[in-house]
């Protein structure tokens, strides 16, 4: 139920709904719609039975080197705290709040019942090594973010049936280590090579 307001949104929604191209990276300043299309296509294609869940990563890098400490609680309660951006989405694209929230959505789900059934799969990078994930739509938001052997390590991670998405903004790199030259999305991009 979207639709491309640029040329650019348009490339990234035929890239992302081309199920022959297993690898889709998109790179663009903050709001320029990159989370957004990659969920509604994942969710679209979750609805015609091409892909049985979203798997959704985003490195743990503070903003600015301010780290918020050790946090307790579950994988999911862990990580949660950085997936605000992909819960706004999510919310935008369904209208659904919270699992009180009665209005109509992507199946009458909120972001916290995707997550329950198993349409969206939240995931720490640090537990992925050796997974090989079948028939998902696997995304890392901020890839800017990582180093090319994490992003190897992701895109490795796709199994049979499997769609990678790496989303990123090369002007909005925190980790202290990379650059718009030496980051995992700028090596993906370049198809490997450094």
């Amino acid at each position: 139920g979207i639709r491309a307001k640029n040329m650019e949104q348009r490339f990234a929604l035929e890239a992302l709904a081309d199920d022959t191209i297993p690898l889709v990276c998109l790179s663009g300043p903050a709001g320029s719609g990159k989370t957004l299309t990659a969920i509604a296509v994942g969710l679209e294609k979750i609805n015609l039975g091409v892909y049985d869940r979203i798997i959704v990563m985003k490195p743990m890098i503070a903003v600015g080197g301010k780290d918020i400490g050790f946090l307790p609680g579950s994988k999911l309660e862990k990580v949660s705290a950085w997936l605000g951006p992909i819960k706004d989405n999510i919310i935008q694209l369904t209208g659904m709040a919270g699992k009180d929230d009665k209005k109509s959505g992507f199946g009458g789900n909120s972001f916290e019942d995707m997550i329950e059934e198993g349409i969206i799969e939240v995931e720490a990078m640090a537990f992925i090594q050796g997974r090989s994930i079948p028939n998902s739509f696997i995304i890392l938001d901020e890839a800017e973010n990582v180093s090319p052997k994490e992003a190897r390590m992701v895109v490795e991670r796709c199994g049979k049936d499997s769609k990678v998405v790496l989303l990123g903004d090369m002007s909005q790199i925190e980790n202290p280590y990379l650059d718009k030259h030496s980051c995992g999305l700028a090596h993906a991009i370049n198809g490997g090579k450094t």
